[in-house]
């Protein structure tokens, strides 16, 4: 027999030494099962002794014993194999043979039927046979070094390539930290939304404790909530109150985060209520309005008039003198509205004519007066509604000088 021990893990040897000393008997392979957290395996016939200091006497073979605390168990407590499966083993074991090829086959069977630790230990008296056995190395997680050596996944990853291991993968440490980092991440989010939109039910329905949730949502300084934030303003429900999107804002006037004025941005556009509107361009008036600024002018390309209008307004808050050129191009803009068909009618002969059944879609151009209001504002200049005014004065403000282009003579 060769010296597996040397270079074999400790499981390995408790398995194959002390497991398998009597083959022919299911008891030794299938009874009880200990993971200590030492990292050992132990199975065989258990029973528990001593009330006040709890330890576990195992019986490996017939009167060969080994004792541990129950504080050394990794996972509490034992398990036990059904009857009917301990026959079924009972059955597989009495086929064995004494080679790799044998034991290769009953491992499979063991892990088919949820048998993990019984088939580890199948697999690593194949390898007694034969140490080179890839179908037992594969099972146990060996792989081979770059010296041709077998190895444990876990030393191969780990010491030979510098990874480290997360959950079932092997990744480099600044990875796994990033991972980590992310994960830590979406946990604290997972918190932050769970409590933000227990207090937005509270002061949004008007319940007796929404004065002490409105409390609590004031002390929030945590920029992970962000995006909870960022749910419950612009989409809330129940719909939030004035008084509590107003606290959104200021929340989110705290943070000074890009995804804080976004947020901002967005909500100047799309709430309903001025005054929400009004505290979002304030804000934003005194932190983020490069970045509001380039948020407003996509917001001049909405398919509503309503929300290109108050995008303008949002620019003309902003002073912002380096978008006028887009606040022209919205001054008029065209959108698509459905023409509803008509009724049955008579025409100038008396004739009786059939509407349609089919409603139209036509393009219908908008006159957006607060994106006019903006460019007033930010050039001094008024050309109503004339985008084509409007261009030709940008042209001349900004076209570059013409010079003579004739030869010299």
């Amino acid at each position: 027999m060769k010296h597996w021990k040397h270079h074999f893990p400790r499981q390995a040897i408790v398995y194959s030494s002390l497991l398998f000393m009597a083959c022919g008997a299911w008891r030794e392979l299938c009874a009880d099962e200990f993971q200590l957290k030492d990292g050992r395996a132990i199975t065989g016939r258990a029973v528990q002794q001593g009330d006040a200091n709890p330890q576990w006497a195992v019986e490996l073979t017939q009167g060969s014993y080994v004792r541990f605390a129950d504080a050394e168990v990794a996972h509490s407590g034992h398990r036990t194999i059904k009857p009917e499966l301990l026959k079924e083993y009972q059955a597989e074991l009495a086929k064995l043979q004494p080679t790799a090829e044998s034991h290769i086959r009953i491992a499979g069977w063991c892990r088919s039927k949820g048998l993990t630790s019984q088939a580890d230990a199948h697999y690593y008296r194949a390898l007694d046979f034969d140490p080179d056995d890839a179908r037992a190395r594969s099972a146990l997680k060996f792989s081979k070094n770059e010296s041709g050596r077998w190895v444990k996944l876990d030393e191969l990853m780990t010491e030979g390539r510098g990874k480290v291991k997360d959950g079932a993968k092997y990744v480099y440490p600044e990875v796994l930290a990033i991972e980590t980092a992310r994960r830590e991440a979406d946990e604290k989010s997972g918190q932050w939304k769970s409590k933000l939109m227990r207090w937005h039910r509270d002061i949004a329905t008007g319940k007796s404790n929404a004065e002490k949730s409105l409390f609590e949502l004031g002390q929030v300084n945590d920029p992970i909530a962000i995006a909870t934030i960022r749910e419950l303003l612009l989409k809330g429900k129940p719909a939030a109150t004035r008084v509590l999107k107003l606290t959104y804002v200021t929340l989110l006037t705290q943070f000074q985060s890009l995804d804080a004025v976004t947020t901002l941005a967005d909500a100047s556009v799309l709430d309903e209520d001025a005054a929400v509107r009004e505290a979002c361009f304030d804000a934003l008036s005194r932190f983020g309005r490069d970045a509001a600024i380039g948020r407003y002018i996509g917001h001049l390309k909405n398919t509503n008039p309503l929300i290109v209008n108050r995008a303008g307004a949002g620019l003309q808050a902003m002073k912002a003198d380096k978008a006028v050129f887009p606040l022209i191009e919205a001054v008029v803009t065209l959108h698509k509205q459905v023409v509803q068909p008509k009724g049955d009618s008579y025409n100038n002969t008396g004739a009786m004519t059939f509407g349609g059944d089919k409603a139209e879609v036509k393009l219908v151009p908008s006159n957006n007066e607060w994106v006019l209001g903006a460019l007033v504002e930010l050039t001094g200049k008024n050309f109503q509604y004339d985008k084509a005014a409007w261009i030709n004065w940008y042209a001349s403000l900004y076209a570059a000088p013409v010079t003579d282009l004739r030869r010299d003579p």
